[in-house]
């Protein structure tokens, strides 16, 4: 089947409907408010066929947007990779827009980012008048703190905010912001930190316009042991002695091998290094005795010309 609503496209459809239009589908599923629309797949759509899904849309402006089978992947998500045409209107214009997403599955950026023979589905969804419009991260792709929430905004559309075109509004969610709930939700749905594209047309009405995994996160810390969990007792000798030994506080000007030096000579005393008792020095040699030892040549005193 070429052309396919989107409420639809659930996620066994991936292969022939793409990463960015399974993720709508989900939303739209999940009561969301997201633009309605339609997903051509890779298996094509004839042009009547398309222009059919355009008239029920009710031929207006529309977003058509690129949804290979690789985008929006758990561990790569080819974001900006791809090309989007917005505000397109009118069949020939549609038909041109659909084009210029297909051809950009063998563009430089995809091979250059490891991409090759990918296959590009398309979907198109009407226009969202937007006046206000940005992403939100359910957690701080900077840190990568999970329990952070970032958003950034520009006015116009979430695409202004994403291509870097204008000065963008940077905070911080506090968790009784609107926005906190929506990311939460989005975060349970999709079962992983979300990167989510939003816009707020004049009437005030956020729209939803994707949502896809953060695949560029720092690892996540371990998590503290479980309630209940028995630890390894301590063992009084030899981790209290680990508990004394001081610590040796880097230097930045000083070179690391000297660095790692220092902190063996603070884990192993010098005294620790010899087993048994230490030996009596050797009481000093009388001034007078200064007969020189085997093999050494004794040193002539220079003669005085004064």
């Amino acid at each position: 089947m070429g052309i396919v609503d989107l409420r639809e496209v659930t996620s066994d459809r991936r292969e022939v409907a793409g990463g960015k239009a399974v993720g709508l589908g989900a939303l739209l599923r999940a009561g969301e408010q997201v633009p309605p629309g339609f997903c051509i797949t890779t298996e094509g759509g004839e042009r009547a066929e398309i222009l059919r899904a355009y008239e029920r849309l009710g031929a207006g402006a529309v977003a058509v947007r690129s949804s290979a089978t690789v985008e929006d992947a758990p561990d790569a998500s080819y974001a900006g990779m791809f090309d989007t045409v917005l505000d397109v209107q009118g069949p020939a214009a549609l038909l041109a827009a659909i084009d210029v997403c297909r051809a950009s599955a063998r563009g430089a950026r995809v091979t250059a980012y490891g991409g090759t023979g990918v296959k590009m589905a398309v979907v198109v969804q009407q226009m969202v008048e937007a006046a206000t419009g940005g992403v939100l991260f359910t957690a701080d792709p900077v840190t990568g703190c999970r329990t952070a929430m970032l958003v950034e905004s520009a006015k116009g559309g979430g695409e202004t905010v994403v291509g870097g075109r204008t000065r963008v509004e940077r905070r911080l969610l506090d968790h009784g912001d609107p926005m906190w709930a929506v990311g939460e939700r989005l975060q349970r749905l999709f079962g992983s930190p979300q990167d989510i594209e939003w816009a707020i047309d004049p009437c005030g009405t956020r729209w939803i316009l994707q949502s896809r995994p953060i695949t560029a996160l720092f690892p996540a810390p371990p998590t503290a042991p479980a309630a209940g969990r028995r630890l390894r007792p301590a063992r009084p000798g030899r981790d209290a002695s680990r508990a004394r030994r001081p610590a040796v506080r880097a230097d930045p000007d000083e070179p690391a091998t000297r660095q790692r030096q220092a902190s063996r000579r603070s884990r192993s005393p010098r005294g620790a290094r010899r087993a048994g008792p230490s030996r009596p020095r050797p009481a000093p040699a009388e001034r007078g005795d200064r007969t020189p030892p085997p093999g050494v040549r004794r040193r002539r005193p220079r003669a005085d010309h004064g």
